[in-house]
């Protein structure tokens, strides 16, 4: 029960609402404040009634639990929200805040109720029915209605999701669904972010008084987004992962294995992210006398209920351009030699990587570029080691721009980076070729003619006039030397205005 103290009403003339009724509820002071004593007098004796009556006071708003706006309960406050915010946002933004918040919706629950179901199964059921998407809904089966039936009776109320009850929620985000270790920091980050902005958006509704999110710190420590040197491959052990690659054989996808190697050979060489090189079409690939990629769009496999038009992908523009936007990559020799035989056999509109037909499959059907994960998969079953991904590629990439010289400038164009993200996630790979080295300079300096200049009526650079008018007036007061003045020199121009 809470410990709520109501005091005295305070009169302060001057003030434009001068009838103060001020209360304390578990340590936390409250004030509202009045025009008239007789409103006043109202919520003092409402304050008390509730007091009398043992009424649950929340120590966020400061007034008995009833009162509250947040009523609304945390999965329609979700359901809401994703209603209005995902008509502006992308295909895979929707899903994303989807994976992010159904871990919220599934523990944010009444003690009461005990589900008999998975985690994995619930978490699935919120995740594709308890967000609101833009593309056709997903068939509901009798045992899926019963369990969004019960997280919908149970969600806890908005005005209840707050100091212990959020800090125990922050844990369980936390950890893994095994419950032994820690998920990744960018997947706490992004459940983090997800739930925030449900409590933001609830506040700005005036569902609830504050967004309780303020009050609480939990953080799994610093996220370091820098690359560890184990993460990055060398080349031959690309070179030899591409040659294992497309080795593989599979009866179902024909072809599907020397797909997968020019597509992970592009990365490697060029930088692309995966989904950039998803989405190249034929007429994006430049080759000749000029030898370049030209990245437009993006592809991303994504759930087809994320979508307005049902499709299993969403073809963007990429990460972090302005729409129309392109970023040229040129192509280096290795990459040429694999990229020109395979290109032949597209047309110019036709995705270079599409999904791959099985045996006997309609080829009547759309033509849609491969999903990531496919190629991941080929990765997998040959990588060097469980520590590194597809996007260690990438990396790779990097690597070899800076080992060639190439400044942090430069290696922010190519990859599609800032500056500052290419310098902290590549940061030690540029400090391990920081040193002494001078070549560059010297070069520079030895082309260059050293030549000194003087001030006078012609300067190379303008002199400050302070300086000018002090150099003007010793002049002056120079003495002249004897003999005849050259004509048009200084000197006769100055004895003649003597």
């Amino acid at each position: 029960m809470n410990k709520v103290n109501v005091f005295r009403i305070q009169h302060r003339p001057n003030a434009k609402k001068p009838y103060i009724v001020k209360w304390r509820v578990d340590g936390r002071d409250k004030s509202n404040a009045f025009r008239t004593l007789r409103e006043a007098e109202a919520k003092k004796r409402k304050l008390e009634n509730a007091k009398e009556n043992s009424l649950p006071f929340s120590p966020t708003t400061g007034e008995p639990v009833e009162w509250g706006a947040g009523k609304i309960t945390f999965a329609e406050c979700v359901y809401e929200m994703s209603t209005i915010k995902s008509k502006k946002w992308q295909p895979r933004s929707t899903e994303s805040f989807a994976d992010a918040i159904s871990l919220s919706i599934i523990n944010l629950i009444s003690d009461r109720y005990k589900s008999p179901n998975e985690r994995s199964i619930r978490n699935k059921i919120a995740r594709d029915y308890m967000v609101a998407y833009e593309g056709t809904p997903l068939p509901l089966t009798n045992e899926s209605a019963g369990i969004l039936d019960r997280l919908k009776k149970h969600s806890l109320p908005l005005y209840q999701i707050e100091g212990k009850i959020l800090e125990e929620h922050m844990t369980f985000l936390a950890h893994l669904s095994n419950g032994e270790g820690f998920v990744a920091n960018k997947t706490f980050t992004r459940r983090k972010q997800a739930l925030h902005q449900v409590l933001e958006y609830a506040y700005k509704k005036k569902y609830i008084k504050e967004n309780p999110m303020d009050r609480v710190e939990f953080d799994l420590g610093k996220n370091d987004d820098a690359i560890k040197p184990e993460r990055v491959l060398t080349k031959d052990e690309c070179r030899k992962l591409t040659n294992k690659v497309k080795s593989l054989t599979s009866e179902k996808y024909p072809g599907l294995a020397n797909m997968a190697s020019v597509f992970m050979s592009i990365i490697w060489l060029a930088g692309l992210r995966p989904s950039e090189v998803a989405g190249l079409k034929k007429q994006q690939v430049i080759l000749g006398d000029v030898r370049e990629i030209h990245v437009e769009k993006a592809s991303v496999t994504v759930r087809s209920t994320s979508t307005r038009d049902g499709k299993s992908y969403s073809y963007k523009e990429p990460k972090g351009r302005a729409k129309g936007s392109r970023r040229v990559v040129p192509i280096n020799d290795e990459l040429a030699k694999i990229l020109e035989p395979y290109v032949k056999t597209y047309k110019n509109d036709e995705f270079i990587f599409p999904q791959p037909l099985a045996k006997g499959q309609d080829t009547s059907r759309e033509v849609r570029p491969v999903p990531t994960d496919t190629i991941a998969s080929y990765f997998e079953k040959c990588r060097p080691s469980e520590d590194v991904s597809l996007y260690t590629l990438r990396h790779t990439n990097a690597s070899i721009l800076i080992a060639a010289g190439y400044n942090v400038i430069e290696v922010a164009k190519r990859l599609g980076h800032s500056a500052e993200v290419c310098m902290r996630i590549y940061a030690h790979i540029f400090k391990d070729k920081e040193g002494h080295d001078t070549s560059k300079e010297d070069l520079f300096l030895g082309k260059s003619k050293l030549t000194e200049w003087k001030y006078g009526e012609n300067n190379p650079w303008p002199m400050p006039k302070p300086v000018l008018k002090k150099m003007q007036k010793a002049a002056k007061k120079a003495p002249i030397k004897s003999g005849k003045a050259k004509s048009g020199s200084a000197g006769a121009r100055t004895k003649k205005e003597k």
